[in-house]
């Protein structure tokens, strides 16, 4: 049926005529409430205050106030004390891949890097399509130099979100770490031409070109793009002097 004006208002109507009902808010909102708390101002304020706060019982979600005193904490460098305050917080049993998260960077503060690469390899399982999992899990791999193991996770992550420039920076910074030039070059302009910047793309690519480190098919792949970006690129200056 076509879509006519009149139907449009009548579901309009039907939609304004519904109950509307205020969801309480929910622990994921709250972390991001704490965690941005936490990262504000002095980390030792900022434990000062969560603290006071649960000791006086003034919190909206006492897990939330926990999650931001442990935050807090492990910014101000107290990671004994960081590790005391997510054993609190994990006994809400609130699944979340922000307490995941800092349950990894806590125990990579502690000196435990493959301990903290293990809970982000177990939560990437648990959350696959979390993409906040997925940026710290690759970060810790690379500082790792683990950097077959985080060119893995950069690969199942893209077949997911193969829009992502983030991903396609983060790949690249593994290839440059392995020497590999043509592969390095080539998704740092995936991740310029994601971000809209073609000429910075396009030169990317020319640099891909000319590494000398690629085969036929790594080469030949990097010739088709190159194509397409310029053909791209001609189009829009030419619509620009329109």
């Amino acid at each position: 049926h076509p879509v006519t004006s009149e139907r449009i208002a009548d579901v309009q109507n039907k939609a304004a005529a519904m109950p509307y009902k205020q969801h309480p808010d929910t622990p994921e909102f709250q972390f991001v409430k704490a965690k941005l708390r936490a990262e504000a101002g002095d980390a030792r304020d900022a434990a000062a205050s969560f603290q006071a706060a649960l000791r006086e019982h003034r919190y909206a979600s006492e897990a939330a106030a926990h999650y931001g005193f442990a935050s807090a904490l492990l910014r101000a460098g107290r990671v004994k004390e960081a590790e005391r305050e997510l054993e609190r917080l994990q006994s809400f049993a609130i699944a979340s891949p922000m307490v995941e998260t800092l349950a990894a960077r806590i125990e990579a503060a502690a000196g435990d890097v493959a301990g903290a690469n293990r809970i982000y390899a177990e939560a990437q399982k648990r959350y696959p399509y979390s993409r906040a999992i997925a940026y710290a899990y690759i970060g810790s791999l690379q500082e790792a130099s683990a950097n077959d193991a985080a060119l893995a996770a950069l690969r199942d992550t893209l077949k997911l979100y193969p829009k992502d420039p983030r991903l396609y920076g983060m790949q690249a910074k593994t290839y440059a770490a392995l020497g590999k030039r043509l592969l390095q070059h080539h998704s740092q302009g995936e991740a310029y031409a994601l971000e809209g910047s073609l000429p910075a793309a396009i030169e990317q690519l020319q640099l891909a070109r000319s590494s000398g480190d690629g085969d036929f098919y790594q080469l030949s792949m990097v010739d088709a793009r190159l194509k397409e970006l310029r053909a791209q690129y001609a189009i829009e200056t030419k619509d620009a002097k329109r």
